[in-house]
């Protein structure tokens, strides 16, 4: 139908499907993102029409502001949150955010409480070296989400050594499981 599409919603679509098709129940409002680039998740989600939706996408500076410019660009300041407008906020209540969309920089995830429906990352846990996947993580469960929708290497991220860039010590499937096993099956 002359339509476009990037790999990279190509992928979010798949793993939404992958939920809707193997949970009869799935029904998300609360979507937070940690790493999700310049939004591409934010931007299905609010294409999606979801009644109630608030999709908080969280990375590293510069990235955090390029998602927050595209997605301003996309869909306009009443409906995109920034990090400036959080910035000088010691908590951040999740229920109280009155936009669909919210970027944040790393650091802000201590800031935010409340509860998630689902927590989802693709790709980015990969890059990290493993003590700050399970900070992540543990802040993660803290805000309680129902679901969890993880898309990584299960071999994890190549080695990092003089001939190329890696991590020095890869996060695996298993840690994953290792991270989330209180919590979650």
């Amino acid at each position: 139908e002359n339509k476009l599409f990037s790999r990279s919603s190509l992928n979010y679509l798949l793993g939404l499907v992958f939920l809707k098709k193997n949970i009869q129940k799935f029904k998300a409002k609360t979507f937070l993102e940690i790493g999700g680039g310049f939004g591409t998740l934010g931007e299905i989600l609010h294409q999606s029409e979801i009644k109630g939706l608030k999709y908080i996408n969280i990375d590293i500076p510069p990235i955090s502001l390029v998602s927050e410019y595209y997605l301003t660009k996309n869909f306009g300041t009443k409906n995109v949150d920034s990090y400036f407008q959080n910035r000088k906020k010691n908590k951040i209540f999740i229920e109280k955010i009155k936009k669909k969309i919210t970027c944040l920089s790393s650091w802000q995830i201590e800031k935010l409480l409340g509860k998630i429906d689902i927590f989802v990352n693709f790709i980015s846990f990969q890059e990290m070296e493993p003590n700050v996947v399970r900070n992540y993580i543990n802040h993660v469960i803290r805000l309680s989400p129902k679901f969890i929708l993880l898309r990584n290497l299960r071999e994890g991220k190549q080695i990092k050594s003089q001939f190329r860039n890696g991590v020095i010590k890869q996060v695996k499937k298993n840690d994953y499981i290792k991270f989330l096993k209180k919590k979650y099956k």
